[in-house]
């Protein structure tokens, strides 16, 4: 029957015309089966009009709407209404969780499998991941090594003594055509390491590595272009603007 529904909604798209309708029925439908109880269709503009409305009421055809209970006559035909045969947690998560109402009642099962399973992450929590670290922790002592020996051969030695004046090597210079030394400071201490404590003439002192420090040194009579400059600034050099001026004597 669904299959004869379908047909005369087919049979509808090629006109209106009720006796298309109608003779299609009477021919195809009630010869061979007699007048159907029941007639589900989309209600379209050929199937509910005057004539073929009085033609189901004289047959005593019920004509009724495809709903979201009543799914469309193709679906009817092509579908299968079959389940998983499985609960959602079976579908999500592929197995069955057990809530707090039904705890007590289930016995915990602890198959074989799931204690070898258990037993070769313990082993390799506690035999092989400790390799693992060491091995990786040999790797960078070799490769620190390997980065020493490369920088120290780039390495000057440069000793200062309390109340050598120095100049300090900024990272990035104030400005793209300014000088990348700032100074003079003056030695104040030596902490060891290469580290020298730097005081310049506001007492503002800092802890610069030697590789930072230059010599200080001009000739006498000599106009030094250095740039003045605190021990520690609040800003870093590349957004500090600068507040020095470019030449300054220096009076020692």
């Amino acid at each position: 029957m669904n299959d004869c529904s379908e047909i005369i909604s087919l049979c509808g798209r090629y006109g209106d015309k009720s006796e298309v309708i109608i003779s299609f029925m009477c021919e195809n439908i009630i010869a061979c089966f007699g007048a159907p109880k029941m007639l589900i269709s989309d209600r379209g503009a050929h199937l509910r009009n005057e004539i073929v409305t009085s033609f189901n009421r004289y047959l005593g055809i019920n004509h009724l709407p495809e709903t979201s209970y009543r799914t469309q006559a193709n679906a009817l035909r092509t579908s299968n209404h079959r389940t998983f045969g499985k609960t959602p947690a079976i579908i999500v998560y592929v197995l069955e969780l057990l809530t707090p109402s039904i705890w007590e009642d289930q016995p915990i099962k602890i198959d074989e499998e799931s204690t070898e399973i258990f037993n070769n992450k313990v082993k390799f929590l506690s035999k092989t991941l400790p390799k693992y670290r060491q091995a990786e922790y040999n790797a960078r002592v070799k490769s620190k090594n390997i980065e020493a020996q490369y920088y120290n051969k780039k390495i000057r030695t440069r000793s200062f003594e309390i109340g050598y004046q120095v100049l300090k090597i900024l990272e990035e210079p104030y400005t793209e055509l300014g000088d990348r030394s700032v100074g003079p400071f003056e030695i104040s201490a030596v902490l060891g390491d290469g580290v020298y404590q730097i005081t310049d003439l506001k007492g503002n002192s800092d802890n610069v590595h030697s590789d930072r420090l230059t010599k200080y040194t001009h000739a006498r009579g000599m106009v030094p272009a250095v740039r003045t400059g605190q021990a520690r600034s609040t800003l870093p050099a590349l957004v500090r603007p600068f507040r020095g001026k470019v030449h300054v004597d220096v009076v020692l």
